[in-house]
């Protein structure tokens, strides 16, 4: 910046020098450049920067906000995780009043014991969190890290657990330095869920439709050796909650949070439902299992878009991200309806997953792969090999790209180039599977030409 600045004021020195020598007058030659430099830079910012900074018409924030509420049942309690997956729901609940039925926590937030003496507030129309343990129970500097400590070998009473996380003890604690450091701990690593079968199927918690699938009580086998505060704020809120209202996890919650209840998720959207049911095993190694009566309901008719469709509309880094999330969530949806044999709901799906946002504005990637199997699984073959030969063109050009750099110049692009070589593996493995023998040839030479090329770190 100083180098730059001296040139800058070299370049005004000699416009000055100029203006003077053709009009004779210092002042106008000082003023001249001066104006000019005001009028010219944010002219220039302006002209090259507007397009790729405009909100204009764009109310994607607001919508997809209203997305995840809308993957609510009724009196929710919605868990979330950052920023863009927390305060555009409290906009939306504070300025638009959508679905303010709906508590939103963040489970960031939950580390703090300000935060969670608020949730035991009622905001909106939606009542205090449900906790047992008392706010005082979570002030800082308390109750932060628990050690799992297992001397309980069986499944243990969530209520029984909680209450003893709570109490101040030293006989409740254990030493973990010999020195005097009393801690909290957790005294299981696997807890019981009563369920009231009759509560759950009538409060919808339960579909009728997977009432064989029901179990009681359910046990939550906890996946870290260590609770966090948070940790120990969810199990509190389940012990309290009875299954009285519906508990979700957005999907944006990253899978460490999960800590075993992802063996009771069913997807219903943009957000998992704990439910005390035997889930399925996905396939795919993804999270949970779908409803797909629910979900295919609130994706098709209750999600909105703002305007993301639309010529002229940008989508910036944060909105793409979201957009390739709802790509991948209309394509598991789409398998999992053809799975079933609900082809025309499948097809639907994945087309409205692929028009959302149209390729023209976000290229096919690897968020879009489950859309063309879910078009294959459901008859639509043509349609799908179109999806894939985006997909593949897309990912083509983006290893060209990156095998044709310098090693020291490919800092930073380890993920790109990963998932151009994992869509490639994924139209492999779904076009092998079909017999599409053209395409999955295709794709296995691709993969031996670029697994060669790319510098692996």
């Amino acid at each position: 910046f100083y180098a730059f600045a001296i040139w800058i004021g070299m370049g005004v020195v000699a416009i000055y020098e100029m203006l003077k020598e053709k009009t004779g007058d210092s002042l106008i030659a000082a003023v001249s450049p001066s104006l000019l430099l005001f009028l010219a830079v944010p002219l220039l910012m302006l002209s090259q920067n507007y397009d790729d900074h405009t909100r204009a018409n764009r109310f994607t924030s607001r919508d997809i906000a209203a997305n995840y509420l809308n993957s609510c049942d009724k009196n929710a309690i919605l868990l979330t995780y950052g920023d863009n997956d927390s305060f555009p729901l409290w906009y939306a609940q504070e300025v638009e009043g959508i679905r303010t039925d709906v508590r939103v926590a963040n489970l960031s937030y939950l580390a703090s014991g300000f935060y969670i003496e608020a949730m035991n507030r009622k905001a909106y129309r939606s009542d205090a969190l449900p906790f047992v343990l008392p706010p005082e129970k979570y002030i800082e500097g308390r109750r932060t890290q628990l050690p799992v400590e297992n001397i309980v070998k069986e499944p243990y009473d969530i209520k029984k657990i909680v209450d003893f996380a709570g109490l101040d003890d030293k006989k409740a604690m254990v030493d973990l330095s010999g020195e005097g450091d009393f801690f909290n701990f957790i005294p299981s690593d696997k807890f019981i869920i009563d369920v009231d079968t009759n509560l759950v199927l009538k409060n919808n918690t339960v579909k009728p439709y997977f009432r064989n699938r029901m179990v009681s009580p359910m046990i939550w086998s906890f996946s870290s050796e260590t609770a966090m505060k948070n940790d120990l704020a969810v199990m509190d809120i389940i012990a309290g909650n009875d299954w009285k209202r519906p508990f979700y996890y957005a999907v944006t919650v990253p899978p460490s949070s999960y800590t075993g209840l992802e063996n009771y998720f069913v997807l219903e959207g943009m957000a998992f439902r704990v439910t005390p049911i035997n889930i399925d095993k996905s396939p795919g190694g993804e999270i949970g299992m779908v409803d797909t009566r629910v979900m295919y309901d609130n994706m098709m008719n209750k999600f909105r878009w703002g305007n993301a469709e639309k010529k002229g509309v940008y989508l910036d880094e944060n909105n793409r991200r979201i957009f390739s999330v709802f790509r991948r969530q209309f394509g598991r949806l789409a398998i999992s309806l053809a799975a079933e044999g609900e082809n025309q709901k499948a097809v639907a799906a994945a087309e409205k997953g692929l028009n959302i946002v149209p390729s023209d504005k976000m290229p096919y990637d690897y968020y879009a792969v489950d859309l063309g199997e879910g078009l294959l699984k459901a008859g639509k073959k043509d349609e799908a090999l179109k999806v894939f030969d985006a997909i593949i063109l897309n990912s083509v050009q983006n290893l060209e790209f990156i095998s044709a750099l310098p090693r020291n110049k490919t800092f930073g692009l380890e993920f790109h180039s990963g998932v151009s070589l994992q869509s490639l593996l994924d139209i492999y493995r779904i076009t092998n599977a079909a017999g599409i023998t053209d395409m999955s040839n295709k794709t296995a030479a691709l993969l031996n030409k670029y697994y060669g090329e790319i510098p692996q770190k």
